[in-house]
């Protein structure tokens, strides 16, 4: 799997013609999604394209292109965010730091949520990276975790069969970073940001 860390921001245009999610260039204006609302005083402003070149070889937390999050300026497919974006959060408000695109080959593994398959949600089928964390509460949370509320990675939810394992041809993955971890929606689900939780710093010792 390549993974390309996108946080260095430049802008740019994007090119007539183009519809390459590697790209990450939209226009805010014509280009854009059409549940962004649009703004006369940002219409003609380009789309930033961000690219750094970074790489590692894997990533817990993505969501395929095409999953749309809900930002404060309304639902936007995950391929069209850019770091300084205002994602809402169960914490309110916060500012996309990072975005990094991954290009998964055929046989990487994925996990695909149908729709309707957490008990209402997603609005329609989802394919997350397997180690991608979903807030559930609904019966599995109690039958599993005997919880009223759990956050297991996507794989430990598959069942066959309104969740399943899939690795098929070439797909486009997107991890979102906030600088520290987050819960944000995305089509109907309460999903982790791709950030790591922040170590416990050890306990100092008490004076003799």
């Amino acid at each position: 799997m390549t993974t390309t860390l996108l946080d260095h921001v430049e802008e740019t245009s994007r090119p007539n013609g183009g519809n390459d999610v590697g790209l990450l260039t939209q226009d805010r204006g014509e280009n854009r999604p059409a549940e962004r609302a649009v703004d006369p005083m940002t219409k003609h402003t380009p789309r930033v394209h961000t690219r750094t070149g970074t790489k590692t070889s894997s990533c817990d937390a993505g969501l395929a292109a095409g999953t749309v999050v809900l930002t404060l300026d309304g639902e936007i497919p995950v391929e069209f965010l850019n770091p300084g974006d205002r994602i809402i959060t169960r914490r309110g408000v916060r500012k996309l730091k990072a975005v990094a695109l991954h290009t998964l080959p055929a046989g990487t593994p994925r996990e695909v949520l149908s729709a309707d398959a957490m008990g209402g949600k997603p609005a329609k089928a989802i394919t997350l990276l397997p180690g991608q964390r979903v807030v559930i509460r609904d019966w599995r949370a109690q039958a599993l975790w005997n919880r009223d509320i759990a956050v297991p990675q996507a794989a430990r939810l598959v069942d066959g069969e309104f969740i399943r394992h899939e690795d098929g041809g070439e797909q486009i993955m997107l991890s979102l970073y906030f600088g520290a971890p987050e819960i944000i929606y995305a089509d109907g689900l309460e999903l982790g940001s791709a950030d790591k939780p922040r170590a416990a710093a050890p306990q100092q010792a008490k004076a003799a």
